[in-house]
């Protein structure tokens, strides 16, 4: 079952190794803001395929909803089976 707080505090992670602060909230734009940029998405994706044995090659999803937390937790929950 994907979990939206393993999922936000793995991308906070990633935006504090930047130098950022976490301060936002799930629905914030993080890559339109320059908060995390495409290699972060990747990294993002590599987590998700391990951590709840997603596979985003074959998944339709949508590039959009790796913007924010609320999006890609959408984007999991809807594809891992509770």
């Amino acid at each position: 079952m994907a979990d939206k707080k393993t999922i936000s505090e793995f991308v906070r992670s990633l935006v504090t190794s930047r130098g950022f602060e976490a301060n936002f909230s799930d629905e914030d734009a993080l890559v339109t803001r320059g908060l995390l940029d495409s290699m972060d998405v990747l990294t993002i994706v590599l987590f998700l395929e391990e951590s709840f044995g997603m596979d985003l090659d074959v998944v339709d999803f949508d590039p959009d909803k790796f913007d924010t937390i609320s999006g890609i937790f959408s984007m999991v929950s809807d594809d891992v089976p509770e």
